[in-house]
């Protein structure tokens, strides 16, 4: 059993959107062709993912610093906690599919921060 990340980055849902039309029905015919395989769904505009900010940023110097967690912020301990269930989360994954649009011949914003947050270097552990 595998488990796949179905990461969309698309404000609109298949209805309206061609690219989370053509994601809906390759995930439907992947779970028809891996019924052991759990597919996990990452909707990227809700879940709240951290921007890498001052705070992050401070998080991870004190960290690198030898900086106890105990010891940051509320605020950088909470961004912090959350980059780092990401990574974990996408480093336990199997496979991948990422559905976005083309939007000004780029992705959106929130697949950056994504990305940004799941590639950090010393952090990604594959």
């Amino acid at each position: 059993m595998a488990t796949v990340l179905y990461i969309t980055a698309n404000p609109n849902d298949h209805e309206t959107s061609y690219s989370m039309a053509v994601g809906k029905e390759f995930v439907q015919a992947y779970r028809s062709a891996n019924p052991n395989d759990e597919v996990v769904h990452l909707d990227l505009y809700k879940m709240g993912i951290p921007e890498l900010d001052a705070d992050v940023f401070s998080g991870w110097g004190k960290l690198g610093a030898g900086t106890v967690f105990d010891k940051l912020t509320d605020v950088e301990k909470t961004k912090v906690s959350r980059l780092v269930e990401l990574v974990d989360q996408f480093v336990a994954a199997d496979k991948y599919i990422f559905v976005n649009p083309i939007w000004n011949y780029s992705f959106p914003p929130v697949m950056k921060v994504y990305i940004d947050s799941i590639c950090v270097a010393g952090m990604l552990r594959v």
